[in-house]
């Protein structure tokens, strides 16, 4: 679709006239249904999430009983003009994103993060809740101020993203860069447990990674035995390379050994993977 059919897709916008499906979608206000008019071959034409749709389904309508009609509005209004003319608050735009990100609608998730998120507007409106979204934005878009955004945020709340499920969600770089912050402002025995809190939930072999980070020498050895047999890491880092040195810590007649090793790959990591992941 050229850009001068925008004019002329614009007209149609929430208009009756050669209208051939309709949405129901949750008006947030009166808390009932409330009815769209929409076009199928706009909607099609524009957005693969209905192509889709339309193609699994000739139905001429649809019930959207998790979506808010608000929302939805917003979406057509893009996808029939290739533009949102109100300016839109902090929770709308971020909800904007969650529909446009499930929808796979990469082209709005474009627009709506140069249009509507500033760098000023994300440092001010930043938090754990939000971080997630906003991290997914930032690594799918490539956009260096939001990038410079996230890495200031990981880098200042380190000791709280170490202990929310958000930390799982981040790559190993960045979890890296967490991870160098957080024994800045944590026990050793705090960060240590937190990165076993993640092992539990997602089951990564990343974990051994992070764990070169940590010093182990400073960790108290009957603790270390209890986090080991609780999670039964034992067994799972004899798979893996660094299965000798955690091997080795249990064992009193070889700590030396283990210190040695610990504090080798402890530097390394730190000349090596932290390194190439400064923050922007």
């Amino acid at each position: 679709m050229s850009f001068l059919s925008f004019f002329t897709t614009a007209k149609y916008l929430f208009n009756e006239h050669l209208s051939d499906i309709t949405f129901e979608a949750l008006n947030d206000e009166t808390g009932e249904m409330e009815t769209i008019v929409a076009h199928k071959f706009i909607l099609a034409g524009n957005c693969a999430y209905f192509r889709n749709l339309f193609y699994e389904s000739n139905g001429g309508n649809v019930v959207l009983n998790n979506k808010s009609v608000r929302i939805m509005k917003l979406l057509f209004e893009y996808i029939y003009t290739k533009k949102i003319a109100e300016e839109l608050g902090f929770e709308t735009t971020l909800q904007l994103c969650e529909l446009a990100k499930e929808m796979k609608y990469d082209e709005l998730l474009k627009y709506i993060c140069h249009e509507h998120l500033s760098q000023s507007i994300i440092d001010g409106e930043i938090t754990i809740k939000n971080m997630s979204l906003i991290y997914f934005l930032w690594k799918k878009l490539s956009l260096k101020s939001m990038g410079q955004c996230c890495n200031r945020f990981l880098k200042s709340n380190a000791k709280q993203i170490i202990n929310d499920k958000l930390f799982s969600e981040l790559d190993i770089y960045d979890e890296i860069k967490v991870l160098v912050e957080a024994v800045k402002v944590m026990d050793n025995d705090e960060v240590f447990n937190a990165i076993f809190n993640q092992i539990e939930l997602i089951r990564e072999d990343k974990s051994a990674l992070l764990l070169k980070l940590v010093d182990l020498r400073k960790f108290d050895q009957q603790k270390f035995e209890k986090y080991i047999r609780d999670y039964k890491l034992i067994e799972e880092f004899y798979k893996n390379t660094y299965s000798k040195s955690f091997a080795a810590f249990r064992n009193e007649q070889t700590m030396h050994e283990h210190i040695s090793t610990t504090s080798e790959m402890r530097s390394n990591c730190q000349g090596t993977e932290c390194a190439d992941s400064e923050y922007e």
